[in-house]
């Protein structure tokens, strides 16, 4: 009887979390940081404290969400070559975006639909794209987040 309970409980708490995140718009977008002498520099959003985010631009002594940014020396339009990338994955999406050098897909999870953003910002200065991949709900990601960056830069690899 209380394993009914217990199951009835985390069906409920599925369902609502379904329903929750397909209200929720694509977390992504850029921001723009003032830099010395009037400049500005571009960045991707920061990652949450929760451990279902990783990302390029955060902290290298921050184990939980640093990731390496992708290195593409001597490739030739970087972004064009993740992009058939990321959409050759299954169940992902292109978020329509007008910012120069910035890329943001949406990747839905097989079995219970959630959706995770993930986003590309390339520097051409000095040659990397910096990523950023992140669950829109929930606390933790049993290491997806981390797992699918790490195959797009598998996929990447074989480009060189």
């Amino acid at each position: 009887n209380a394993m009914l309970i217990t199951a009835g409980i985390l069906f409920v708490v599925f369902i609502a979390a379904y329903f929750y995140q397909r209200e929720q718009t694509a977390a992504g977008g850029v921001k723009f940081v003032e830099m010395a002498e009037g400049k500005q520099d571009v960045m991707l959003r920061s990652c949450p404290k929760s451990p279902n985010c990783v990302s390029s631009q955060a902290k290298p002594d921050d184990d939980v969400h640093f990731i390496e940014a992708f290195r593409v020396e001597g490739l030739k339009d970087p972004l064009a070559i993740l992009d058939r990338i990321i959409l050759s994955l299954d169940r992902t999406e292109r978020v329509p975006s007008e910012t120069k050098n910035y890329a943001h897909y949406i990747f839905v999870t097989r079995i219970l639909r959630f959706k995770d953003d993930v986003e590309l910002l390339f520097d051409e200065e000095k040659q990397i794209v910096h990523v950023r991949s992140a669950s829109r709900v929930g606390y933790g990601d049993l290491g997806a987040n981390r797992k699918r960056v790490e195959l797009i830069r598998k996929l990447l690899d074989k480009e060189k």
